[in-house]
């Protein structure tokens, strides 16, 4: 059994190394809440290829992506827009339609152990959270209440042809 422990991030270059570690560490599924699909931190190759390595690991895996606006990661060619081309429905992005109260929050969960969490999606400080099933559940449910609302963005519908 792990312990759960907590690790706080200062730095753009520690931020992308804790999300990498969480995507490589995930056995089942990545699920993301994000206001633009932050460039700086997920578009990287690193990244994109164990997010990948995980959607064709098994027809049970699952990442699932929310985001307030893609027009960011669409502009910039975002390799996780890529994903949805060979991915059917393991792979999802859709789009907040309602005013979330945590829109300037940033988060990014692996499995139902481990939550990557910004308060300030203006700074590069963050809070891991791992091993820590409790916290990542409540997480999770706000999660689902949100992805029940959203919608699959209409803008992203030339990734999935």
């Amino acid at each position: 059994m792990h312990e759960s422990a907590v690790t706080t991030l200062d730095s753009l270059d520690a931020l992308r190394e804790q999300a990498l570690q969480l995507a490589k560490d995930a056995q089942r599924q990545l699920v993301f809440f994000t206001p633009d699909m932050e460039p700086a931190i997920y578009h990287q190759p690193a990244f994109i290829e164990s997010t990948l390595d995980l959607v064709k690991r098994s027809k049970q895996t699952q990442v699932r992506i929310l985001a307030q606006d893609t027009r960011r990661a669409r502009e910039c060619g975002h390799g996780l827009l890529k994903i949805l081309r060979h991915a059917d429905s393991q792979f999802q992005i859709r789009k907040l339609t309602v005013e979330a109260q945590l829109k300037n929050t940033s988060y990014l969960i692996s499995d139902d152990r481990h939550l990557l969490r910004r308060q300030n999606t203006g700074d590069y400080r963050a809070v891991c959270y791992t091993h820590d099933r409790a916290r990542v559940k409540d997480q999770l449910e706000e999660f689902e209440l949100l992805w029940n609302a959203a919608i699959l963005d209409p803008d992203l519908r030339y990734f999935t042809l």
